[in-house]
């Protein structure tokens, strides 16, 4: 299992993608930029979360804790 973060942004206006996308290939950790058909396909119909429907995180295993 993999653990995380996901971001979302979203605005009225266009959102520099090109940018975005460079400065996540520079990064120290690995992440990526999702939009458009790929978005919608990683989405895939799940519903929203809301605090309602929230659970707890698993504990990372210990091998991720130690730096």
């Amino acid at each position: 299992r993999r653990f995380g973060n996901v971001v979302a942004a979203a605005s009225g206006a266009e959102l520099p993608i090109a940018q975005l996308r460079r400065r996540c290939a520079g990064a120290a950790f690995p992440c990526r930029v999702v939009e458009g058909a790929e978005l919608r396909e990683y989405i895939a119909g799940a519903p929203p979360a809301t605090d309602a429907s929230a659970i707890k995180s698993p504990p990372p295993p210990k091998s991720l804790r130690s730096f």
